[in-house]
């Protein structure tokens, strides 16, 4: 047994701390939930994904009504988890810090350059070279080198197994990476006395982008965009990327400054995202044929196929920029800007471009899952009908100028659309 979820979810931006306030009416407004033991609401998030990824994010049940979350800065002073180019004659050690991201004092923005944080090892203060905020990369500058003070040279500090390392620094303990193109969502379950709550799968999520009810006519042009890409759009496989996980660890078991600044593309654990595994999925969608030319240029390292394809698709799953789609000739695509048809509060249709992947690209070692399966899409058939009667196999609106589809082999697409006879 377990009660309902509570009703009339509301997700609000708080516009100026970068965060978002999640309201929802009382669960016992629910008549199944009147006599049940109801303690509170516990509250999930997820990032840039309404169906998986999800994590509690309350400590203990919220007893009250509404969620102020936002970002929090804390400062810390520890030792580094690991050290690498300690040897004197490198010059530029490099720290990795065990809290990400390391923000500047007081905010919640990632902390770049060379001030912000301070190092000592064995007493002696550090000179701070880069600091990269977001993967927690600190690099210093340990080279022999003039003081104008004291007239006279620093020496390098030796690192030895048995240093002392303490790292002063501060980090965001509530990241939210709420953006336009990948929106937070939220997912508000009721908890029992017993610790039983409300299954998540039953739950819809809810984001900002989608604060009002939708109105019927609104509704019933999403339902005819549904069946025009049922009849005529193209079948593909999504992966969307992830914006929050396990960091990837590779930028500092390989600290040579050129494969830091080629590891955003190069990455065979994170594939570009910072992230372990880089994508969920897959999702199937449904994406109208491509709107663009195909042009075939000639440059200083021979032909190349330079061509953007733009199309759209419908509300969900919510795509952004940087998603990986796969179509069923193997072919790998990469996601570009992506634009969104609203109203008040709600994402009608997704615009977005998307433009092929070299088959060099470490994209091309994702592995994929779920590619031998047959998708599984739900269509919302429109009102309407140029039929005078009914038969019991035809679903509601649907026309007799195209048929039931045709699957070829065993675990492929559907491939053929079939005319009236």
């Amino acid at each position: 047994m377990y009660a309902q979820a509570p009703p009339n979810v509301f997700v609000i931006p708080t516009y100026t701390s970068n965060g978002f306030v999640v309201r929802w009416d009382n669960p016992f407004v629910v008549p199944a939930n009147t006599s049940l033991p109801i303690v509170g609401v516990n509250l999930y998030r997820s990032f840039g994904s309404d169906d998986v990824g999800f994590e509690k994010i309350n400590a203990t049940p919220i007893q009250g009504l509404s969620y102020v979350d936002v970002p929090e800065s804390v400062e810390v002073q520890e030792a580094p988890i690991s050290v690498a180019n300690a040897d004197v004659e490198d010059c530029f050690p490099v720290l990795q810090v065990a809290h990400i991201p390391i923000v500047g004092q007081g905010t919640t923005k990632p902390l770049y350059g060379k001030a912000g944080v301070a190092v000592a090892i064995d007493g002696h203060t550090m000179r701070v070279k880069n600091i990269d905020g977001q993967t927690g990369v600190i690099t210093l500058d340990n080279r022999q080198l003039w003081n104008p003070e004291t007239r006279d040279t620093t020496q390098p500090v030796p690192i030895l197994p048995g240093s002392e390392i303490l790292v002063t620094y501060s980090y965001s303990s509530n990241l939210i990476l709420g953006m336009i193109r990948q929106p937070v969502h939220y997912k508000v379950v009721s908890v029992l006395a017993g610790g039983e709550e409300t299954p998540r799968d039953t739950v819809k999520a809810r984001t900002y982008l989608n604060t009002d009810t939708l109105p019927y006519y609104w509704r019933e042009a999403i339902n005819r965009n549904s069946w025009m890409l049922y009849q005529g759009g193209e079948r593909v496989k999504l992966y969307t990327r992830k914006w929050m996980g396990v960091p990837c660890g590779y930028r500092v078991e390989d600290v040579v400054e050129a494969a830091l600044k080629s590891h955003a593309k190069n990455c065979p654990r994170c594939f570009g995202t910072g992230f372990e595994g880089g994508y969920f999925g897959p999702h199937d969608i449904l994406i109208a044929p491509p709107d663009s030319e195909h042009p075939n240029e000639r440059g200083e390292r021979g032909y190349t196929d330079n061509f953007v394809q733009s199309t759209w698709t419908g509300p969900e799953p919510i795509i952004s920029q940087r998603d990986l789609i796969v179509k069923q000739t193997g072919e790998r695509f990469l996601v570009g800007p992506v634009g969104h048809i609203t109203c008040p509060g709600h994402i009608l249709q997704q615009e977005f471009s998307y433009q092929p992947i070299d088959r060099s690209d470490v994209l091309y070692t994702y592995p994929l899952e779920g590619v031998d399966e047959v998708p599984s899409i739900e269509v919302a058939w429109p009102q309407i009908t140029n039929k005078d009667t009914w038969d019991n196999d035809q679903p509601r609106g649907r026309t007799e100028v195209f048929v039931e589809t045709t699957l070829g082999a065993e675990g492929s697409f559907p491939t053929e659309h079939l005319r009236k006879r």
